[in-house]
């Protein structure tokens, strides 16, 4: 036995113990993301509702209580509007867990079912992407 052949050999040996691993590693840094991802979208969540407690005319958009047509409301719609969007593509694209992407599609559900956002989002569905639009459409709550 050379020195070679045991330096050749314990290459060998580490390269393949190495291999599981790197995708051991991979795919804890994938897991790792989507988490992130995840909090980052209730982190969201929970700033937007914040904004709404501490101002009733924002509270107006969420409980439905009168129309909301001051521009302040309509932008505050359009916020949850454009976060139901972020969301959904993540979801699609596999950012968020499985659990997570179906918690969240009913969280859309259910935000849908507000008559100031659902209404919102009649009047500028055409300025979402179109797989956005046909998931609401399909999915209507």
């Amino acid at each position: 036995m050379t020195l070679d052949w045991l330096a050749s050999n314990l290459e060998g040996v580490a390269a393949t113990l190495g291999f599981p691993l790197i995708l051991w590693q991979l795919w804890r840094n994938h897991r790792q993301r989507q988490f992130e991802a995840g909090m980052n979208i209730y982190a969201v969540n929970r700033e937007l509702v914040q904004m709404a407690m501490h101002d009733p005319e924002l509270m107006k958009v969420l409980t439905g209580e009168s129309s909301a047509d001051m521009p302040k409301e309509r932008h505050y719609a359009q916020l949850w509007l454009n976060h139901m969007e972020i969301i959904h593509h993540g979801g699609r694209k596999g950012f968020l867990s499985r659990s997570s992407w179906q918690s969240l599609q009913q969280d859309i559900r259910e935000s849908l079912n507000r008559p100031n956002i659902r209404r919102h989002w009649d009047e500028k569905a055409d300025y979402y992407p179109a797989e956005f639009r046909n998931f609401i459409n399909t999915d209507k709550p």
